[in-house]
This record gives C-alpha cells, sequence and structure tokens, in this order.
C-alpha cells in the first residue's frame, strides 16, 4: 500500500570488516521493516505521542512468525497497557527499573493454542470484573475473553554477577503461563540476548520529574473550552426575535406558526411585544480569531500549512499550500 513504501534504510558498521555484511544487513532491516508495516505504525506512534505527551514502541521476537521462520516484531502499545515502576521518573533510566508489565485482551482459542488445552481451562474467562484496574466495556466475546499480562523483570544470577532479563506471563486471575527463569532453554542466560527491556518511550514535551511528559492535547484542552464559551456567548446574543403576548389576549401557544400570519386575539385592547434580534459583540469574534491563531501556535501550523491562506503571492506558495494542507489534515 501506499502507506508503506518510500522508507528508506540507513545502515553503518562499526568496525571494517562490517562493511562485508552490510549489504545483508541492509536487506534484512528493509524486509522486516515492511513485514511489520513500519509506517503505520510511526503514524499511530506519532499520533499518540503529540496529542497525549508520549508513545511506547516494542520490539521482541515472534517465534512463530513466518511459519516458525520467525520475524523482529515491532508494535505500538497503548499507553493505558503498560506499566513502569513507580520509581523511575526518567524515560533513559528505563534500564534501572525493577519491572515493567503489559496487559493484553486475548482469546480462549488463542491460549490453547499457546499453552496447551489444560493450561488454558484454568483461565477465569467472561471479562475482569474483579480487577478493577482492568475493567472494560462488556461485549459479546467477553464470554472467551481474559486479560494476559506480560511481566518483564531483571533476576540477579549468582553466576555471572549481573541481573538477567526475566520473563513471566501469567492471566488476570493469577494463573501461571511461562516463567522463563523456570525454563532449561533461558536457566543463566537473559530471556533476549542483548538483556534489555524490549519497551522504547519517546515524549513529546518532557516534564520534570515526571516519566510521561505532555502533549499537545494538553495544550489545547483549555482553547477548546475557551472557544467553547464564546460561541455560547454569540448564540446566546445572535437569538431570534422573542415575542412576548399579554396572558389576556387567550392566544394558544402551542398552535402558533410564524407562518400563519396574524396573531388572532380575542381581546383587541391587549398588548404583545416583540424583541428583536441582538447584536454579536464585535470583541467576541476578535476572542475567537485570536484563539484560533493561539491554536496555529500550538500544533506549530500555520494558515499555509492548514491550506486556509488566501494572500498567495507566487506559485511556489501555492504548491506549498496544496502539500501541507493535506498532509496537516491527514495530521
Amino acid at each position: 500500500t501506499v502507506l508503506d513504501v518510500y522508507i528508506i534504510i540507513s545502515w553503518r558498521g562499526e568496525v571494517p570488516f562490517d562493511n562485508g555484511f552490510s549489504n545483508w544487513a541492509r536487506i534484512g532491516l528493509d524486509w522486516a521493516l515492511r513485514q511489520n508495516h513500519i509506517k503505520r505504525i510511526i503514524d499511530r506512534h506519532e499520533r499518540r505521542r503529540e496529542l497525549f505527551g508520549a508513545a511506547w514502541l516494542k520490539v521482541h521476537w515472534d517465534k512463530d512468525a513466518l511459519d516458525g521462520y520467525g520475524l523482529a516484531k515491532i508494535t505500538c502499545p497503548p499507553l493505558s497497557s503498560v506499566f513502569v515502576d513507580m520509581k523511575i521518573v526518567d524515560p533513559t533510566d528505563l534500564e534501572d527499573a525493577e519491572y515493567i508489565a503489559e496487559v493484553m485482551p486475548k482469546s480462549r482459542s488463542w491460549a490453547k493454542m499457546e499453552y496447551g488445552e489444560e493450561l488454558a481451562d484454568e483461565i477465569y474467562y467472561g471479562g475482569t470484573d474483579r480487577r478493577n484496574i482492568f475493567e472494560k466495556e462488556h461485549t459479546t466475546d467477553d464470554d472467551d475473553a481474559f486479560y494476559l499480562v506480560h511481566l518483564w523483570t531483571k533476576m540477579y544470577d549468582e553466576k555471572t554477577n549481573k541481573n538477567l532479563l526475566r520473563l513471566i506471563e501469567f492471566s488476570d486471575d493469577g494463573v501461571l503461563l511461562f516463567d522463563s527463569a523456570k525454563d532449561e532453554m533461558y536457566k543463566g542466560k537473559p530471556f533476549y540476548q542483548y538483556n534489555k527491556y524490549p519497551y522504547f518511550l519517546t515524549l513529546m514535551y518532557p516534564e520534570e520529574g515526571k516519566l510521561y511528559g505532555f502533549g499537545d492535547g494538553k495544550l489545547l484542552m483549555p482553547l477548546q473550552d475557551m472557544l467553547n464559551d464564546l460561541y455560547d456567548q454569540v448564540r446566546i446574543a445572535s437569538r431570534p426575535n422573542r415575542v412576548f403576548f399579554d396572558p389576556n389576549s387567550n392566544v394558544d401557544l402551542d398552535t402558533l406558526d410564524e407562518d400563519d400570519g396574524p396573531v388572532p386575539c380575542d381581546n383587541p385592547n391587549t398588548n404583545i411585544r416583540i424583541v428583536e434580534v441582538g447584536r454579536v459583540n464585535p470583541g467576541l469574534w476578535q476572542l475567537i480569531n485570536n484563539t484560533h491563531q493561539e491554536i496555529q501556535r500550538v500544533t506549530r501550523f500555520s494558515e499555509l500549512m492548514m491550506g486556509q491562506g488566501s494572500k498567495d503571492k507566487t506559485a511556489t506558495e501555492s504548491a506549498i499550500k496544496q502539500q501541507q494542507g493535506g498532509s496537516s489534515t491527514d495530521h
């Protein structure tokens, strides 16, 4: 698809004899990124980062991909599904965290295929109403669904005097499904050879002393509230004509229609007062325009990028407006 083309791979060898394998590395990287639809992942990651202020990337090995050949998988977990050791307040210190946990919704059939029917039957299915932290809206599929928790931690190994990466998998009701520390394949070895957490956190606007930063959403919310208030004032000031009838006129207001012509009154001596439409204070329109300019400043989108500018002087400006207007709309 169009989203997955024009991805440029760059590579560099660390020592001279790496140059002989550089072309293989380029082909492998290019193929792996195509298999992961990397541009879609990046688009999703950037949307979350700019809106919420932070976004996760996860790189892990899927041993069952491609008929057992295996593939490095790149995903973008939602912010609400990743939990980090609360002592970590700097994204560059993630490797010092005692744990990083990720919560993923899975199905009964997936559990049977991954862990076997006997172990899968021990899992509690049917939603997670017993775990308030994992509450979700009930759907028709909840009877066969559960939450899988991946707990990544570091375990000290006395033989190597190092903290080795450990993966523990369990269901939301506490059924242990996998523990790399008890697997013969990982005895004395980290779960991944590079011995680091497979998570990467990027921020929009960092905040001192906090793991997560903030994004454009935090800056735009007060501006949106201000716009709502201003437009409420405009609607109130520009309401249509209001007609007041004397109670002695005996007019049936429920059957009154603007197209009925003259209003019949049983008592011609009664009064009918019409309040004309109000006028909108010009200062309201100025405040609204100023607020829109502030929104463009916060989002770093000028009138040219929004495709709203009308003062084109050159053909180049017109071409830039057409290109950037389309890209900012997608953004």
